[in-house]
């Protein structure tokens, strides 16, 4: 479906100009919209583009828009929400505008981590502008390639775990990764994953109270931890490590985890390849316990355990296996243009020796 065919209620028409303290933005299409908000395709036009882009880079911007609540005024872009229920409303756009603002602090130029470019308030609502990812992602590829092998999956996804654990320096949950949301993207001469879809994020302060009050926007069956269905009421990063663990699953299996609230150990080691060495299995169903006070209480302890398997296996720190070399010249021998992802897997640095965070 073209992405001008998406069915969205109200959304800004195609051509519509945004103003940005950096950049102006155009609309040229819209990518998807839910209970709270539009998602757009646009491009930087005219000033300064934002962050250094150049004009007519794409970016993405996510528009806070109630469409059960609002609608648009007479000029087609001002939002109008009726008296009655404007108070709610507005509750949420204080959220929005709240998580917005945490939300480019944590991931300014953050490699392994979607760009949050700039804030604007126009039409009576708020905006905020993130870099346009443009490739592959981990599900595409693991579907298009096979299951990874260890020394894969340790390449591929150490910015990711890096990325997730800065952003809960910032007290921030992502709450919605998984395979379609890690996308194997170009930076500069480089190609490195990147987790993206950043509205369903968590913000809490200091002492792990919630700093807006706003519900559960999704759970990936398979990738949400059981607590993840009910409310959450403090800063739990283990949601997100377990979701990291069931995106290592899938890394590693190509199939996606059972439902958390019915999953047994019994369940991920079906999945898992029967010759993974015990310490990485355990490692793994350690993330993915149902009781989250079981997990690790924070990635740089989830990462601490990985760093044990591999210094305690000597043949996952290097890439010397024959599966591994024949990979190796099975995805040299393509020439696609996804060949950048390749490159990735045999050039990045060893997956959990450089610095625990």
């Amino acid at each position: 479906m073209a992405e001008n065919d998406i069915k969205i209620v109200n959304g800004l028409p195609i051509g519509t100009i945004l103003h940005g303290g950096r950049s102006d933005y155009k609309i040229t299409g819209y990518r998807s919209q839910d209970g709270f908000g539009i998602l757009y395709h646009a491009k930087c036009v005219g000033r300064d583009s934002a962050k250094g882009r150049r004009p007519e880079t794409p970016v993405m911007i996510r528009e806070f828009f109630m469409h059960r609540c609002s609608g648009r005024d007479t000029d087609g872009v001002t939002v109008v929400t009726p008296d009655d229920i404007a108070p709610t409303v507005n509750n949420f756009y204080d959220s929005f505008v709240i998580a917005s603002k945490r939300c480019e602090a944590a991931t300014s130029e953050v490699p392994g981590i979607v760009d949050v470019l700039e804030l604007m308030s126009a039409n009576n609502t708020s905006y905020y502008v993130v870099e346009y990812l443009n490739g592959e992602t981990l599900e595409d590829y693991v579907h298009r390639k096979g299951p990874l092998t260890v020394n894969e999956a340790r390449a591929m996804l150490k910015p990711i775990f890096d990325g997730v654990a800065h952003l809960h320096s910032f007290r921030v949950m992502h709450t919605d990764i998984y395979p379609r949301h890690i996308r194997f993207t170009k930076s500069g001469t480089k190609t490195i994953p990147v987790l993206f879809s950043l509205y369903a994020s968590k913000h809490f302060d200091d002492s792990g109270l919630p700093i807006q009050i706003t519900p559960m926007l999704v759970c990936r069956d398979g990738y949400a931890p059981p607590e993840q269905y009910s409310v959450v009421e403090n800063f739990m990063p283990q949601i997100d490590i377990y979701a990291l663990g069931a995106v290592v699953v899938f890394a590693l299996t190509g199939q996606n985890p059972p439902d958390s609230r019915t999953i047994t150990e019994k369940d991920i080691r079906a999945l898992l390849p029967p010759t993974l060495p015990e310490t990485l299995t355990s490692t793994i169903i350690h993330a993915m316990q149902p009781d989250y006070s079981s997990r690790p209480s924070s990635i740089s302890s989830f990462k601490e355990e990985l760093l044990n398997f591999f210094e305690e296996n000597e043949q996952y720190n290097t890439l010397s296996t024959m599966e591994d070399r024949q990979r190796k010249m099975e995805l040299y021998r393509e020439e696609d243009s996804e060949s950048g992802i390749h490159k990735l897997v045999w050039k990045l640095a060893s997956f959990f020796k450089s610095g625990k965070q």
